[in-house]
């Protein structure tokens, strides 16, 4: 049962970045590289004594695979704005 839940949050996770990319569109760059900064340290930090249980690693999960699928993303729909001089 637990797998499962897992799996749905993950999934809710990659399906709400997806979506917010849609609707808004990719941000500016440097929000993009804040949070892959934050999505690494979220996901290579060791969690503190008091924050141990499954609970908290689902949390942290979710966080983190938002946070790269929206930096992925980012990184994929960035279209640079070219201007085309006009004759």
């Amino acid at each position: 049962m637990f797998s499962l839940i897992a799996a749905v949050a993950y999934l809710a996770a990659l399906v709400l970045a997806v979506f917010l990319l849609q609707h808004f569109g990719s941000a500016h760059w440097s929000w993009h590289v804040l949070s892959i900064v934050a999505a690494l340290a979220l996901g290579l930090m060791p969690a503190p004594d008091s924050f141990k249980g499954p609970a908290v690693d689902l949390g942290f999960g979710v966080v983190f695979i938002g946070l790269m699928t929206w930096v992925i993303g980012g990184i994929v729909l960035f279209r640079p704005h070219h201007r085309h001089k006009h004759a």
